[in-house]
């Protein structure tokens, strides 16, 4: 999941990228070897997203790890692909994370492996809570201070009296 953060940047250094045009022939980069990662990806993932075009074409390499790394669960395990797609939707809408292009790929993908809209929808109310706890911790620690500080300006400070 950490690859949304990186592809987030990715796609900003895109932008700046495209606006000269001297730099931006590197986002079209292609040759058989990029061709190949495109292939491997898609064969092993079932779908392509229009966000790693950038990676492939400026960083192979780094794609390649990628590849290998996403793909491992969807090579084996005992979760159904609609199951695994949930996990990945839960981590894209949550509090610290909140990638809107993962979400979208993921939900469609969901869908398309039979995921109903209230399975989904389930799924992100049960993910929008795992913000909670911070909320909870720091609430009680918010209340200290508060008390502490209301304390503090009862009581009169022994500098200022006559």
């Amino acid at each position: 999941m950490a690859v949304h953060a990186y592809t987030l940047g990715v796609n900003i250094l895109m932008e700046c990228l495209s606006s000269d045009p001297k730099q931006s022939a590197e986002l079209k980069r292609s040759d058989a070897r990029r061709d190949a990662l495109r292939a491997e990806l898609e064969a092993k993932r079932g779908y392509w997203a229009p966000l790693w075009d950038t990676l492939l074409a400026l960083d192979p390499e780094y794609f390649k790890a990628f590849i290998d790394f996403s793909a491992a669960p969807w090579l084996s395990g005992a979760l159904e692909p609609k199951v695994k797609e949930f996990v990945y939707i839960a981590v894209a809408v949550s509090a610290t994370h909140q990638f809107a292009p993962g979400t979208r790929i993921h939900v469609k993908n969901a869908l398309g492996y039979g995921a109903s809209a209230a399975e989904l929808l389930e799924m992100m109310q049960i993910a929008s809570a795992m913000g909670i706890q911070s909320f909870t911790v720091t609430l009680s620690l918010l209340e200290e201070e508060l008390a502490r500080h209301e304390a503090e300006a009862l009581t009169p400070d022994p500098a200022e009296s006559p």
